[in-house]
Formats: C-alpha cells, sequence, structure tokens
C-alpha cells in the first residue's frame, strides 16, 4: 500500500489507498498532529516575538510554508472541509480550493506569492498552481492516479510526486509553462521529491531493496547520499548553496545537513529524542522541531556554527515548526487550549 508523506507533521507517513481518499488524508492529518501534542521548553530561546492566527470558523490551521514578503500559506479545517489558505505580512488571510476540491492542501509558496500544493477530487489528489492574482491551474503528470505537489521555486517550477496504476511513486518536476517531466533515482521502487532551490536543483528520497536513500537531482544529474549507519535518510529542504537538512533513522529520529561538498553532520538539542530538520536557509540555518523524553515537543533553530537554540510558543502545549523565509521568519502550528492554530515568529 502506498504512503504519503507529509512534512510539517510529527506522525510523517499517512497510510492511504491505491486510489487515496482525500477524505480520509485530511483526517489523518487531524489525528496525526493532534495525537503528539505535548510541551513546554527547557532550553532559553533569544529574544523573540510570536503572532497566532486562525482563519475564520476554522477548528484546525496549519501552515506550511512562508515566503520572503512574510506571506504564510497552508491548510485548515472548519465545519465544512479542509481548505487552502494565505495570510499576509499584516495578518489579512485569503481562503481558497480549486474547482470540485474536497478538501485542498496548500504547501509551498515562493517569492512572487504563487502557491502550489494538492487537492482531492472524484477520489483522487490532484496537483495545483495558485498564481498571486488567484488563478488556480490544476495539473498531473501523464500517468498519475494522485499527484503530490510540495515545492515551488522562484521561477515558478514545482516540485513532487505521483502515484502510479501500481501504486508506485515517481517524482516530478513542472516548468513555468506546465511542461512536465517525472524522473526517479537508479533502481527507485518509489520516489518521493520534496524541496526545490532557486537553481532547480531538487531533494528528497527514494526506496531500493537496501533501503531508503537521499537524493539531490540537478541539472538531470543524481546525487545519492545516506547517513553513515542510518537506516533511512530524508532529506526534505534544498538552499540556493545545495545544503540539504532532513532527518535520519538509526532507528532514533536525529537531524542532519548536508553541504554542496557533500560533508554531512549530525545532530540533536539537547535531551532530544527525535529531531527532524525542516527548512535550511540561504545561510545555513536550520529550523525544525524536536521530543524530548517527557513527549514535549519545541521548535528549534541551529545556526551555520551548530548553534542550537529552542523555542515555543507561549502557553502552548506543543511547538512544531513547518517553514522558514531567507530573513529568519518562522511559521508552523502549536497547540493552546487543545486547540491547533498558526504561528509566525519573529526573531
Amino acid at each position: 500500500m502506498p504512503t504519503l508523506w507529509i512534512p510539517a507533521v510529527a506522525v510523517r507517513f499517512l497510510s492511504s489507498l491505491r486510489r487515496p481518499s482525500s477524505r480520509d488524508l485530511f483526517r489523518c492529518l487531524t489525528i496525526s498532529t493532534l495525537a503528539v501534542a505535548f510541551a513546554t521548553s527547557s532550553v532559553a530561546a533569544l529574544a523573540q516575538s510570536f503572532t497566532t492566527f486562525a482563519p475564520p470558523g476554522a477548528t484546525t490551521t496549519n501552515p506550511t510554508g512562508i515566503n520572503s514578503a512574510g506571506v504564510v500559506t497552508g491548510w485548515f479545517t472548519d465545519s465544512s472541509g479542509t481548505h487552502g489558505f494565505l495570510r499576509d505580512a499584516a495578518g489579512n488571510i485569503t481562503t481558497f480550493d480549486p474547482t470540485g476540491s474536497t478538501g485542498t492542501s496548500a504547501q509551498g509558496i515562493n517569492t512572487k506569492g504563487v502557491t502550489t500544493g494538492w487537492y482531492g477530487a472524484n477520489s483522487a489528489f490532484h496537483g495545483f498552481v495558485r498564481d498571486a492574482t488567484g488563478t488556480i491551474t490544476s495539473f498531473d503528470p501523464t500517468g498519475s492516479i494522485s499527484t503530490v505537489a510540495f515545492g515551488i521555486n522562484a521561477g515558478g517550477v514545482i516540485s513532487g510526486f505521483y502515484f502510479d496504476r501500481f501504486a508506485q511513486t515517481h517524482g516530478f518536476v513542472r516548468s513555468k509553462l506546465g511542461k512536465l517531466a517525472k524522473f526517479d533515482p537508479p533502481n527507485s521502487l518509489g520516489t518521493k521529491a520534496v524541496g526545490i532551490n532557486k537553481s532547480g536543483a531538487i531533494t528528497g528520497f527514494f526506496d531500493d531493496d537496501l533501503g531508503t536513500h537521499g537524493f539531490v537531482r540537478a541539472n538531470g544529474k543524481f546525487t545519492i547520499f545516506d547517513v553513515p549507519n542510518s537506516f533511512e535518510t530524508k532529506p526534505i529542504s534544498i538552499n540556493d548553496a545545495g545544503a540539504t537538512t532532513g532527518w535520519y533513522t538509526d532507528p532514533a529520529f536525529h537531524g542532519f545537513v548536508r553541504d554542496a561538498a557533500g560533508n554531512i553532520t549530525t545532530f540533536d538539542p539537547p535531551g532530544s529524542i527525535s529531531t527532524t530538520g525542516i527548512s535550511i536557509s540561504p545561510t545555513g540555518v536550520i529550523a525544525g522541531y524536536w521530543i524530548d523524553a517527557s513527549r514535549a515537543v519545541h521548535g528549534f533553530l541551529r545556526d551555520a556554527a551548530g548553534n542550537i537554540t529552542t523555542f515555543d510558543v507561549p502557553n502552548s502545549s506543543s511547538t512544531f515548526t513547518s517553514g522558514m523565509n531567507s530573513a529568519g521568519v518562522i511559521t508552523g502550528f502549536n497547540i493552546a487550549g487543545g486547540v491547533q492554530q498558526g504561528y509566525v515568529r519573529h526573531p
């Protein structure tokens, strides 16, 4: 059975059907995010400010990305279902759904305010791109029974993956003009392309007979890598210099950074039993989240020198990180009073 990977959720994989149900997807997303609600900080954070938010009527808010202008994208649930949203730096929120959507998940946003993600319709997922004027275009690679779009760069190039009729996943890249090309690393039994940088280099991970490996695809060529002694290596973010971050298992979860030359450094905040790197900035700063021995969940920042700072949204029982822009402004979600809401953290 295929699995669908959701980067902002601590339970990193969701079971899905051969032709996945969008209703099941969004139910699992809500359960997954709420099922890991814990919290309090154990490491002091630097000067910072937090703003929490939720679209009107939202019961669950899940930001997924933030651009250089401070515009946040993501998805939320209300009494009518699951929808995409944009929140500008002034706090104004716009909600949206592709025509015919039974559930919308916005995942990535670029510097021009163009958003990508996927939506459910006719018992399948479809990719979409929403331009800055609000025009939405849906797409599917040839042979796809379900399409999952994740990343979008400044040029409007989109990365993601799709399921074929045998429930095997393949990576794809979609040009600004809509040309779609699929790809797989050699010997892949399932490819999940996730992050993309300004030059169009894509990172993600794939399975083969030996395990799960990370990759970088640049100019059509693959570089395959593994964190030494890991069971699984899963990069999900790549900066313009070609450095990647994500997590690996041994079998516990740990963070790592791989520079453009291929040097890999592993890391964990003190006391972490599970660490996830989510986003890496142009200067090599990494944002993510970690879980301590009491199952409390905290956000973190790791600077290029390796110093780690923990943070928590005030009065929250959990703090998850899902995106960071070039200015170091972070977005994610937190649980407060049993309610999942979005936040923006300014350094």
